[in-house]
């Protein structure tokens, strides 16, 4: 899924996936990959490497990561739905309702600041 328009949209998503070592760790715990493990880029290093690599320029870093936060709260809350509705089964997506909670917050604690 990515979105028409503005690339650092789908930049701001995928920060959203991306969880650091310094994160809280209820944030690790719902992680969609091991991101936060040593060796791993901070969201900081993957903005600057983008940037390097597609020659953009990345700004309002704060309002893109939030952004990304809330779709993908939306799309984890849209899951947990199908799955509490018992239209989906995967046990994985029990825990899901917390998620959204956990995305939510991430969110809070980043809005209005000027950087990640």
């Amino acid at each position: 899924m990515s979105t028409a328009g503005d690339p650092l949209m789908d930049l701001g998503t995928t920060l959203a996936y991306w969880v650091e070592e310094g994160d809280s760790d209820e944030l690790k715990a719902i992680a969609f990959g091991p991101t936060w493990l040593p060796g791993s880029y901070t969201r900081r290093q993957l903005v600057d490497r983008y940037a390097e690599r597609s020659g953009r320029a990345v700004h309002d870093l704060d309002f893109y990561y939030c952004f990304g936060l809330f779709k993908v709260a939306a799309i984890v809350q849209q899951i947990y739905y199908r799955f509490h509705r018992g239209l989906t089964r995967d046990p994985r997506f029990a825990r899901l309702g917390s998620a959204v909670k956990v995305l939510a917050r991430q969110a809070s604690l980043h809005l209005g600041r000027p950087e990640l």
